[in-house]
């Protein structure tokens, strides 16, 4: 058994070693490494972590999918995902393209639930189609990705170090949130997007 073991492994190299045409291009292809693109806010980034290079999700997620793949952080601060929305996921699209991801991660939405000054819940009702835009523009990429929608994870009120007024804004978007997790959930589930659908007690 070991001895045939040896043969393939042999068998495996000298392949990769011949002059052949394209050969080579075929080689690398094979130890590339699987790239994962991971687009969101500061929940994203990591906001609110003591080390976000550790300990923010992709970064978790690279330690989870191991050494085969490469996971990108393209997480900003504040960002939404309807372009009128100041900053948003358009101003991104660019840098995303050119690393040439394998697989993108879509989690947006919670910034969408700003009012104030802000007012992005004033273009609420750009959010379905702006999420679709978004999605057949990412399709655009040449290494065609495999695209993931991953509904944003509920606010938590009780996050310490929040004062009063952060809480009460929190508190008034908290409906908004379940209104976009309902789109997501619905709308383009029913168009056959692939989704990842969060089990949350208050989310239903």
């Amino acid at each position: 058994m070991k001895s045939n073991i040896r043969v393939i492994i042999i068998g495996i190299l000298f392949w990769c070693l011949l002059p052949l045409p394209n050969k080579g291009e075929e080689c690398a292809e094979a130890m590339k490494k699987i790239k994962v693109a991971c687009i969101g806010d500061s929940i994203t980034f990591g906001a609110r972590l003591e080390d976000s290079n550790r300990f923010s999700y992709p970064a978790q997620l690279q330690v989870l999918l191991g050494d085969n793949y490469r996971v990108e952080n393209f997480g900003i601060g504040g960002c939404t995902l309807i372009r009128k929305g100041t900053p948003n996921v358009w101003t991104q699209i660019v840098k995303i393209a050119e690393s040439n991801p394998d697989i993108v991660i879509i989690c947006l939405g919670t910034n969408d639930t700003c009012g104030g000054t802000r007012a992005c819940w004033d273009h609420k009702n750009d959010f379905p189609d702006d999420y679709r835009d978004l999605i057949d523009t990412l399709r655009t990429i040449s290494s065609k990705p495999v695209i993931y929608l991953c509904a944003p994870s509920p606010m938590v009120i009780e996050t310490s170090g929040l004062d009063s007024t952060r809480i009460a804004d929190l508190k008034e978007r908290q409906p908004r949130l379940k209104e976009l997790i309902a789109i997501i959930k619905g709308d383009f589930y029913r168009e056959k997007y692939q989704l990842y659908r969060p089990k949350y007690t208050d989310v239903k």
